[in-house]
């Protein structure tokens, strides 16, 4: 018990919900990859370039990131309207492509679907993937690593990350 304890509170300074954006000197590009959305067409990362890119990595698999999508959805509502950005969500680890469509009908997974095939040691799973889902990246208009630990949906501070960026 003593464990999980430890395990919890050593989250609890871990959570990314903390994170910054990074100065705009000190980010990196972000790997550029090449996924199938939902109709099987292929999208690229730098298809976005221009625009601010919100990237969350999760799976129908995974109950927190389906408890997150009623947040993503009033996140997306926030910015309706507005060209500058791009929800970009990200299945991994998906071994079932029907319930991976399924669940993005059900919980009105709007923006751009994905989907990650790559095992570990690919060059995205070596770029993105951090052990845990859901992750969620903040790219800016350059293609460039912003925040690599975004604000989850619902926290304060997140839509004035993503307008500060749109706004660079």
């Amino acid at each position: 018990m003593k464990f999980v304890a430890s395990i919890f509170i050593a989250c609890l300074f871990i959570n990314p919900s903390f994170s910054e954006i990074l100065p705009k000197g000190d980010r990196a590009m972000a790997y550029d990859f090449t996924l199938e959305d939902i109709d099987g067409k292929e999208v690229s990362l730098s298809d976005f370039k221009g625009k601010v890119v919100y990237m969350d990595l999760w799976g129908s698999w995974c109950k927190p990131c389906i408890q997150s999508m009623p947040k993503s959805e009033k996140l997306r509502e926030e910015f309706k309207g507005e060209e500058g950005v791009v929800f970009l969500y990200v299945a991994v680890k998906e071994k079932d492509e029907a319930k991976w469509k399924a669940a993005i009908e059900k919980f009105n997974v709007q923006g751009v679907n994905l989907i990650s095939r790559d095992e570990p040691g690919s060059p995205f799973r070596d770029a993105y993937d951090t052990g845990f889902v859901p992750h969620y990246f903040l790219i800016d208009k350059d293609g460039k690593m912003a925040d690599p630990e975004a604000k989850i949906p619902g926290k304060h501070g997140l839509a004035d990350d993503i307008k500060a960026l749109m706004n660079e």
